[in-house]
């Protein structure tokens, strides 16, 4: 199979990206990736711009075309002034993001829906996992389902010493095997960007707009 040269974006690209690696590799004595470190979050900052513009742009065409449950892009375009409105109105007040409007959003709206979706997580959990039991019950499936007992039974607070045990328990589930399923997952997501970055850096991987079909 023929190697294909690869073109000027992707060539750019992996200049740029052996020149960052160089100066974390060099440390104080080669500076010239702060430089395009800067650039990249700028260039971040804009994308996430026009990201907000494009979001609106799409609300507002359902809302005039009276697209399928408009009403909801109604809400989401009015939230989306609220949160900027007072956002900004704390920055010129010298208050920042730490004004007493944001600190009231995040408390009585965000934090109440967080809270929402966490409990109705816990409901789809448990569905899922007596289903599961119904159709294939495995031992895997079983210990799956005993673990979910054991976490929501210690999270009720149970009087006295039985109630303390299964506090324990959670607390021994979560801190040991979730923390550590947790740590396995991002140690792979860290293995995984290191080998799409190297990948990239010796130009395997291309973008999907130069692969062949």
């Amino acid at each position: 199979m023929k190697r294909r040269i690869p073109s000027v974006p992707t060539a750019i690209a992996i200049i740029f990206g052996w020149l960052t690696l160089l100066g974390f590799l060099l440390g104080p004595s080669f500076s010239l990736h702060l430089l395009f470190i800067q650039g990249a979050a700028t260039l971040v900052a804009v994308a996430f711009l026009l990201g907000i513009v494009n979001l609106l742009s799409v609300h507002i065409r359902r809302i005039t075309s009276q697209e399928r449950d408009w009403a909801y892009s109604i809400f989401l375009i009015l939230s989306f002034l609220i949160v900027i409105g007072t956002g900004a109105a704390s920055t010129l007040a010298g208050e920042g993001l730490r004004g007493e409007g944001l600190g009231w959003i995040f408390e009585h709206v965000l934090s109440p829906l967080e809270a929402a979706a966490a409990s109705l997580l816990v409901f789809f959990l448990v569905a899922a996992a007596f289903r599961v039991m119904r159709k294939r019950p495995t031992w895997p499936t079983f210990v799956f389902v005993m673990t979910i007992i054991l976490v929501l039974l210690g999270t009720v607070p149970f009087p006295g010493e039985a109630g303390q045990i299964l506090t324990e328990v959670r607390d021994w589930l979560v801190h040991v095997f979730a923390m550590a399923g947790a740590r396995g997952m991002l140690l792979g997501v860290a293995l995984g960007t290191i080998a799409t970055g190297v990948r990239v850096l010796i130009g395997i991987d291309r973008p999907h707009s130069e692969r062949e079909p």
